[in-house]
Formats: structure tokens, C-alpha cells, sequence
């Protein structure tokens, strides 16, 4: 599991991009990220240096195309 140490000017929504999440909430509520989220009760209150667990990239729902 990566981790990303929040710089300044870094919001959750532009980190979950970063590393192609579709939404902030899925990093927020990682288990992973649980003692963050005792020590800043908002994603909000993110901090310099605050340090958030990127889980592995997920499989997203895709459609099925044919080829040929």
C-alpha cells in the first residue's frame, strides 16, 4: 500500500485523482486511513504532512465490447 504525504495546496478529491480513485470518500474510508480520520474529524481539516494510505488500484466496472 502506498502513502501520500499531504503538501500544501493538496485537497482529498485532487489525491483520490492523482491516483485514479473516482471519489475522495474512497480513500477517507479505507480502513487503512482509520487513525486519520480520529485525528481530523473532516477531510476538510487535512493537514501538510498528514500522511493518507492509497489502497491498491481497484478493478473498475467496465463494458464488455466485442473485437470483432
Amino acid at each position: 500500500m502506498k502513502t501520500h504525504r499531504i503538501e500544501p495546496g493538496d485537497w482529498l478529491g485532487a489525491v483520490a485523482d492523482r491516483y485514479g480513485f473516482d471519489h475522495w470518500s474512497t480513500l477517507w474510508e479505507h480502513p487503512a486511513n482509520a487513525s486519520l480520520r480520529e485525528r481530523r474529524p473532516s477531510p476538510d481539516l487535512l493537514l501538510v504532512g498528514d500522511e493518507v494510505s492509497i489502497p491498491e488500484p481497484h478493478e473498475r466496472p467496465g463494458i464488455e465490447v466485442s473485437a470483432g
